[in-house]
């Protein structure tokens, strides 16, 4: 059948069963991420989180994989809210901008707002244009509405990034480019940021700096790759104590053998690959009687650490840890 065939009333007919086929799928979409989530499937596939996973496998963009698990997560609070998807009293990007300003405003006051409290400012929200829903949250939480970090590409691999930063954010950052400013001879911005990063890197990253173990008698050396070659000694891949604290000298190691990223695999042969919260990870737990042997130890990030963990110990003994800010310690230990 082609649209061009069809008649004025045949064409809006058609059209609106579409529009409300998209909505009901939309309302499906949203259930079911809801549910991947609250079940965490996304660690076993091999994923650091349901964001992505939906890039990943799903081929949605960050913005699209972004709004999806947003909204989801404002369906999974407050249930009642479906039929309204479906109906289109609250669309997706709504939902999504609004569960942000709810993410803003626990992190600011440290609490977490009830699924009462949520109901009841989505009945006052809805139905209002993009406009009106950003001027009604900062109303509502008295603070300016969420902000959203955009990254565009551009040609010849430069990259375009829309941040927004509060008056004491810019004042710290105007501050240190005035430090910075002979060595970037330049005021942009831009370029203070790149300089404050490669000072971050040099003095946190165990990528760029190899620690050597504190024994003068090994014969043990370690390549500009993080590949320890010759004999290894007793420093580095056997600890005695097994309730030790793992040497500076073995977690660089471990950082640079596995180049930083999450060692996670799945039976698929999915590797993870996160650089982000990584942390090192026994896989005999010591709580069970693992050592600090570099043959036992890995890169995960937390979430697969956490994930491991909860295999080990029951998820109910690790609750507690997801709540708890991210470190580089293993939870297994």
């Amino acid at each position: 059948m082609s649209l061009q065939n069809l008649n004025n009333h045949d064409l809006l007919s058609g059209f609106k069963t579409l529009v409300q086929r998209e909505r009901r799928v939309s309302r499906e979409v949203l259930e079911y991420i809801a549910e991947i989530e609250s079940r965490r499937i996304f660690l076993n596939e091999g994923y650091t989180s349901t964001h992505d996973w939906l890039v990943a496998v799903h081929n949605y963009s960050h913005g699209a994989a972004g709004r999806r698990v947003s909204a989801a997560r404002m369906l999974c609070a407050v249930p009642e809210i479906s039929e309204k998807i479906e109906t289109g009293e609250f669309c997706m990007s709504s939902l999504s901008r609004i569960q942000s300003a709810i993410r803003i405003e626990e992190k600011r006051s440290g609490e977490v707002m009830s699924a009462e409290k949520k109901s009841e400012m989505l009945d006052e929200i809805e139905l209002k244009p993009k406009a009106e829903i950003e001027r009604s949250l900062a109303e509502l939480f008295s603070s300016t509405a969420p902000a959203r970090e955009m990254r565009q590409p551009k040609a010849d691999g430069f990259t375009r990034m829309h941040v927004t930063f509060s008056e004491e954010q810019m004042q710290k950052i105007e501050r240190a480019a005035e430090l910075l400013s002979h060595k970037t001879e330049s005021a942009s911005i831009a370029d203070a940021l790149v300089a404050m990063a490669e000072i971050v890197i040099a003095s946190n990253d165990p990528l760029e700096k190899i620690v050597k173990p504190r024994n003068k008698n090994n014969d043990a050396q370690v390549d500009r790759c993080g590949v320890l070659t010759g004999d290894a000694p007793a420093t580095w891949l056997a600890t005695p104590n097994k309730t030790a604290a793992i040497k500076p000298s073995t977690r660089n190691f471990v950082f640079r053998r596995d180049d930083g990223r999450c060692q996670f695999e799945t039976a698929d042969g999915v590797v993870c690959g996160s650089r982000k919260f990584t942390q090192i990870d026994h896989m005999l737990p010591r709580a069970l009687g693992g050592s600090n042997d570099v043959e036992n130890l890995r890169v995960l990030c937390r979430s697969h650490n956490l994930l491991m963990a909860e295999q080990v110990f029951g998820a109910a003994k690790m609750a507690s840890y997801r709540k708890a800010p991210a470190s580089n310690q293993s939870l297994r230990e």
